[in-house]
C-alpha cells in the first residue's frame, strides 16, 4: 500500500478510496468501518458524517445545575467540547438505567425528564458540518434496521415512540407531526429506520446486504495499527482497510438451554417469529367448535422476559393452551423489567405478569415458577421444580432466555473485549476497536445514541490526531 493513501481520505466527500495490495488484490481504504446497520450503526453514522448536537440556550434543560455547565459552551458540539466534568451530574440522574455518563446525558438533554412523565421540548439543536465528516462505511446483512427487520410487524416495542429517534432526525419529523400514540407498531419504526439515512445523507455510507467473514488487525509498513475487514456482498466479495473498527452488531443469536439435542430439534425454538410460524403451518392447530380451545397439546414457553411473554400473548390469542416455565419465584417477578411496566402503557404485559404470579387464572394457562429444563427428548421435557422432577409433553417449546453477540468474524475474541472504556467506547483489550448499543450494555435506543456520541468523540479527535502527524 502506497504511503500517504489515508490523506487522500481527508476528501469529505470520500467513503472510500480503491487501491492494490501488495499481493495485488484489490483494497478499498477508509477510516472507520461500522460492522451493524441498526440504530447504533445509523446513529453513529450520523455523527460521523458530521451531525453535530450543540445545546440550545432557548430551550434552556430544566436541570439548573446541567443547564449552568452548558451554556458556557453553547458555541461548542458536544461532539468537540469536554465533557468529563459532567460525569458526577450523569451519575446522580442515572438511576440505574445506564453505566454509561454520556448515554444518560444524550438522553436527559434530548427528552427532559422524560422518566418524570413530562413532555419538555428537546435542549440540543443541530448543525451539519460537511468540512469535519470522516470517511467511514456501514456494514449491515440486510437493509438499515438491522435487527428490527426481523421484528413482528404487530409488535409494539417497549419503548415508548419518542424514545427511539436517531440524532438529528426524530420520529414525529419523519411523520410530519406530533406523534398521538405512546408505542407505535414495529412496521411503523422500521420504516423510520429505512428513512433515516436518506434523510440525514449518510446513504452513500451504507454497504447493505453484506455480511463480515474475518476481521483482523495488523501493523502496516509505515508502522501504523491498522485493520482488515473482509466479508461478502450480493455482488461480490469485498476487502476494507481501516484505522478503527466499531462493532454495532447488537445481540442476535438467541441464547440456548445448551441441553443435548435441543439444537436438532424442529420442536424446540428460540423467537417469536419461528413459533407463530410453526403454528400457522400446523395442521394439528385445529380449533374445537364447541369449547374454542385448539386441541393440540400445549406450548412449553421458557423465560420470563419480554419475548416470552409475547409468546404467551400469542398462544393465548389463538385458544392455544400454554405452560409456562420460569425460574424465577412469583414474588420475584414483581421486581423484574416484566413486572416493573406501568399498566396504563403496557397492559398487554401487565395482563401476563398477573397470570405469572397468580392474580389472575386463565383455563390456558399454567404457570410453573422456580423451575428449568434439565432435559428434551423428542416432544417431551424433563422439568427441575420444587416439588421434585417431572415431565411435561408439549408441540412446541420456545425458549425465550435472552440474546448473545455473534462475534465469529473476530479470530480471537477476548472475553473483556465489550468491557468498553464508559467516555470512548474503546476496548481496552483491542485500540482502535469500539463496541456501541447492546454490546456495550445499551440495551435501548435512547441510551445507545449517547453512546454512539461518545465513540465519535474519541474516532473524529483520534483521525484528526493522525492527520497532524
Amino acid at each position: 500500500m502506497e504511503s500517504g493513501a489515508f490523506e487522500v481520505l481527508r476528501n469529505p466527500d470520500a467513503v472510500y478510496q480503491s487501491c492494490i495490495d501488495e499481493d495485488g488484490s484489490p483494497i478499498l481504504l477508509t477510516d472507520v468501518v461500522v460492522i451493524g446497520n441498526g440504530p447504533s450503526g445509523l446513529a453513529l453514522s450520523a455523527f460521523l458524517a458530521g451531525w453535530k448536537p450543540f445545546y440550545n440556550k432557548k430551550s434552556a434543560h430544566p436541570s439548573r445545575v446541567l443547564h449552568q455547565k452548558l451554556l458556557g459552551h453553547a458555541e461548542t458540539s458536544l461532539v468537540d467540547q469536554e465533557l468529563s466534568c459532567l460525569e458526577e451530574y450523569c451519575a446522580a440522574e442515572d438511576g440505574g438505567r445506564s453505566a454509561h455518563p454520556l448515554s444518560v446525558l444524550y438522553d436527559s438533554l434530548v427528552r427532559p425528564d422524560a422518566d418524570l412523565g413530562h413532555e419538555h421540548a428537546s435542549s440540543l439543536r443541530w448543525e451539519h458540518k460537511t468540512e469535519q465528516r470522516v470517511p467511514h462505511v456501514v456494514i449491515g446483512a440486510g437493509p438499515p434496521g438491522g435487527s428490527w427487520n426481523d421484528y413482528d410487524d404487530d409488535i409494539m416495542p417497549l419503548s415508548l415512540s419518542t424514545w427511539l429517534d436517531l440524532p438529528g432526525f426524530g420520529i414525529s419529523q419523519w411523520l410530519g407531526g406530533q406523534i398521538l400514540c405512546a408505542r407505535l407498531p414495529c412496521l411503523v419504526i422500521r420504516k423510520y429506520f429505512k428513512a433515516y439515512p436518506k434523510h440525514m445523507g449518510i446513504r452513500k455510507n451504507l454497504l447493505s446486504y453484506a455480511t463480515v467473514t474475518n476481521v483482523q488487525k495488523f501493523i502496516d509498513t509505515d508502522g501504523r495499527h491498522m485493520w482488515d475487514v473482509r466479508g461478502n456482498h450480493v455482488n461480490g466479495p469485498f476487502h476494507f482497510r481501516c484505522k478503527k473498527v466499531v462493532l454495532a452488531t447488537g445481540l442476535k443469536s438467541p441464547r440456548m438451554l445448551n441441553l443435548p439435542g435441543e439444537a436438532q430439534n424442529e420442536r424446540v425454538l428460540h423467537d417469536l417469529q419461528p413459533l407463530k410460524q410453526a403454528i400457522f403451518n400446523d395442521i394439528a392447530c385445529t380449533v374445537d367448535v364447541m369449547s374454542g380451545v385448539c386441541s393440540m397439546k400445549p406450548v412449553l414457553v421458557v423465560g420470563d422476559g419480554i419475548t416470552a411473554a409475547d409468546s404467551v400473548l400469542h398462544c393465548l390469542a389463538n385458544n392455544i393452551p400454554v405452560i409456562h416455565l420460569f425460574r424465577r419465584s412469583q414474588k420475584e417477578i414483581k421486581s423484574t423489567l416484566l413486572g416493573r411496566l406501568s399498566n396504563s402503557i403496557y397492559p398487554e404485559y401487565q395482563s401476563v405478569v398477573r397470570l405469572m404470579v397468580g392474580r389472575e387464572v386463565d383455563a390456558l394457562y399454567q404457570p410453573m415458577p422456580q423451575s428449568s429444563v434439565v432435559a428434551i427428548d423428542d416432544a417431551v421435557a424433563e422439568v427441575k421444580s420444587p416439588s421434585g422432577e417431572t415431565t411435561v409433553e408439549f408441540r412446541y417449546m420456545v425458549v425465550c432466555i435472552g440474546r448473545r453477540p455473534d462475534l465469529h468474524f473476530l479470530p480471537s475474541v477476548s472475553a473483556d473485549l465489550t468491557a468498553v472504556h464508559p467516555l470512548t467506547y474503546e476496548s481496552p483489550s483491542a485500540p482502535g476497536l469500539y463496541c456501541v448499543g447492546p454490546l456495550a450494555g445499551d440495551n435501548f435506543v435512547r441510551f445507545l445514541v449517547g453512546g454512539c456520541l461518545g465513540a465519535a468523540r474519541h474516532i473524529i479527535a483520534s483521525c484528526a490526531s493522525d492527520d497532524q502527524i
